[in-house]
């Protein structure tokens, strides 16, 4: 267990160092009450919803969508699996996210040079990314399946049943002109020769 906590701390020193992003929201756990900082995802029914996280044993981490005072949240994995713990809410400035439209098959060109907040994992298969889509029932959060490319599905829990959509949007934070991709500041210094051994 330790060298797992002290693998993953590692690997987020890694991802800062190499993305260049301060990263200024965390996860809450959740209890019912809404925290002061909390993003707002979207509407629903005339209220905010807002964006959380939960655990599901031997399946992983994933987004789900919180409504206030409400503790169970319904999670998109294998059909619907509810639970009300292991929650957790998004927290953070505001300001500082934006939803990105993007679709089934280009969800990885339109992540070039975006810091897309990544909302859990599914256990063996790799990160998944947070992402909301408008239906008639108002706005739906939950986990974008970036494993393949060109086959990046939204998928989200609606009552009993996990649905999944082609068109959505996925939750990024803003970088506020930092440049994303270190490669792009160290290609100008390098000398003809170097560039065309990238």
């Amino acid at each position: 267990m330790l060298v797992i906590f002290v693998f993953g701390f590692l690997f987020s020193l890694t991802v800062d160092k190499v993305s260049g992003v301060k990263e200024d929201y965390y996860w809450r756990d959740y209890d019912g009450t809404i925290p002061d900082d909390a993003v707002v995802g979207g509407q629903s029914f005339g209220h905010d919803i807002f964006i959380g996280q939960a655990y599901i044993r031997d399946e992983g981490v994933f987004p789900v969508t919180i409504n206030p005072g409400v503790i169970e949240v319904a999670v998109p994995i294998k059909g619907v699996k509810r639970t009300d713990k292991y929650v957790k809410i998004l927290c953070g400035p505001p300001a500082n996210f934006q939803w990105v439209p993007a679709n089934v098959t280009n969800l990885h060109v339109v992540l070039l040079n975006k810091h897309a907040v990544f909302g859990g994992h599914e256990d063996s298969k790799g990160y998944v990314y947070i992402g909301k889509s408008t239906t008639k029932g108002g706005t739906q959060i939950g986990k974008i399946d970036a494993f393949a490319l060109g086959d990046a599905k939204f998928f989200y829990a609606s009552k009993d049943s996990e649905n999944n959509l082609s068109v959505y949007d996925i939750l990024c934070y803003a970088d506020f002109g930092q440049k994303l991709d270190k490669r792009e500041t160290l290609i100008p210094q390098m000398t003809p020769k170097d560039q065309q051994n990238i």
